[in-house]
């Protein structure tokens, strides 16, 4: 097996000696280098995923400005932007990242509160209903420190 028995072995141009079993300098750093490029590519796929459901839901805002002439946008607002956030928390969750409270609880109430305006043919406060839970979810979130 080569000196000493084969338990140690001189690296070239070092002078140091590795024992068998145990990792040497290298190989831990190298680990450690992938254990951050893991992180670092999961953290970079969560920001991906709060980007696109925050774009898609500032897409949903911008309905009543690109559909002047429909009547009443508030509960169709409501409905589809509560299906985007509870949609983005959902994959969160399955991709288990943390989810943060406040947007389970928005995407619930936009989705509950739509369905309601629809049935009732009465907004509650007309297009500023959207408006002011989706602030509630991002004032929320920003209070929680999960952002």
């Amino acid at each position: 097996m080569g000196e000493g028995g084969g338990e140690e072995r001189e690296r070239e141009g070092e002078g140091r000696y590795e024992v068998r079993g145990i990792r040497s300098e290298r190989e831990i750093r190298f680990e450690r280098g992938r254990e951050s490029r893991y992180i670092r590519l999961r953290l970079r796929e969560e920001h991906q995923i709060t980007i696109i459901t925050l774009g898609l839901t500032l897409l949903v805002f911008m309905l009543p400005v690109m559909f002047p002439y429909a009547d009443n946008m508030s509960p169709i607002e409501l409905i589809l932007g509560g299906m985007i956030l509870l949609a983005g928390a959902f994959f969160q969750a399955q991709r288990r990242f943390p989810v943060n409270i406040t947007t389970w609880m928005g995407g619930f109430a936009m989705l509950a509160l739509g369905i309601f305006e629809l049935q009732s043919k009465n907004p509650l406060l007309g297009p500023l209903l959207p408006i002011i839970l989706f602030a509630g979810v991002l004032v929320g979130t920003f209070l929680t420190g999960q952002f």
